[in-house]
């Protein structure tokens, strides 16, 4: 059976349109911001289907760790929770987040001077390097603590 030049445009365009429509399910945006896939690092960050992926955000980590250590009174299991879910080299990208920050030994905060330290010196200082908090710490981020 031979085809007419009409019926081969057709077909063109038939397979065109096709490939179009799969290109566009297989990598348009999902309404949630996710990207459709897995995430094989267990970091939380994959599309799970029900709208609560969660993003890793360094800076905000790093804030609020340092909203839990600052002034009197250190909420330590609040500390363990934050880090709860954060791998070696999300760690890593806390601590550069956290940056130097005045640590005041008075007032456990930064309210009156004192001197610059980064998220491993606050930790050792609020925590205690002695402390049950700080050891699991120190086993689970052997690189940093």
């Amino acid at each position: 059976m031979k085809l007419t030049q009409n019926q081969k445009k057709a077909g063109i365009v038939v397979g065109a349109l096709a490939v179009i429509t799969l290109g566009y399910f297989a990598f348009r945006k999902k309404a949630d911001g996710s990207t459709g896939y897995n995430d094989p690092t267990g970091n939380n960050n994959a599309d799970t289907g029900n709208n609560t992926v969660s993003t890793f955000n360094a800076k905000t980590k790093a804030d609020n760790l340092y909203a839990l250590m600052d002034m009197f009174g250190t909420k330590e299991d609040e500390i363990i929770s934050e880090l709860t879910n954060v791998t070696q080299s999300q760690f890593a990208q806390i601590i550069s987040a956290f940056g130097l920050r005045n640590y005041n030994t008075w007032t456990g905060g930064d309210d009156w001077g004192g001197s610059p330290l980064g998220l491993v010196g606050w930790l050792k200082e609020e925590l205690g390097i002695t402390s049950e908090e700080y050891r699991t710490l120190k086993l689970k981020y052997p690189n940093y603590l």
